[in-house]
């Protein structure tokens, strides 16, 4: 292995060990110190890979991001195939039992004030993860499945911070029918 593809499988190493301990402990609660001992290199090596913990922060948010993209064909109506996204989001999150919530609802309630750039990070991949649910939204409005005065925005919006709000309460409650619930909501009161 030469020393580029070291350097690059260390620097992923780095990530998913930090990527684990942000997610169980929170920012605050993990250093530097943690994240190298997690991944068993010294501290220095850090500052090699990233410039700062905001900087490990801002690429560990594009990893778990990255990792939560995945290329799936959906067939069926447009409420249908959302209906399969909401799903999927739903079978993630009991896979980890909702122990940990997701990682960036985590973070942007813990540091979302103090740092700009995280948080302009975290929305910006909040937008990305919800266009497809707008896109099926305005795509079920143009075929009639949706009343089409609905607000595509409002409507959208609406969906996303349902199952946000539905997220956190299934982390907080440990209670996974939270999630189920949210879905009865989404597609039963929200959108009818």
């Amino acid at each position: 292995m030469g020393t580029r593809q070291k350097s690059a499988a260390k620097q992923k190493e780095l990530l998913q060990k930090g990527i684990e301990l942000l997610w169980e402990r929170g920012y605050n609660n993990v250093s530097v110190r943690d994240i190298v001992q997690a991944a068993s290199v010294p501290k220095g090596s850090f500052y090699f890979y990233f410039d700062s913990k905001e900087d490990f922060v801002s690429q560990a948010i594009e990893a778990y991001y990255q990792s939560s993209l995945s290329e799936i064909q959906l067939e069926g109506t447009a409420l249908e195939r959302l209906r399969k996204i909401l799903e999927m989001r739903r079978d993630s999150m009991l896979g980890q039992a909702c122990l940990r919530g997701c990682m960036m609802l985590n973070l942007s309630a813990e540091i979302g004030v103090t740092h700009a750039e995280i948080r302009e990070l975290i929305r910006q991949r909040w937008d990305n993860v919800a266009q497809p649910v707008k896109d099926l939204v305005r795509e079920a409005q143009e075929n009639g499945e949706i009343h089409p005065e609905m607000s595509l925005e409002h409507l959208a919006e609406g969906i996303e911070m349902t199952w946000r709000g539905a997220v956190v309460t299934a982390k907080a409650t440990q209670d996974p029918a939270t999630l189920d619930r949210a879905l009865d909501l989404i597609f039963n009161r929200i959108i009818h």
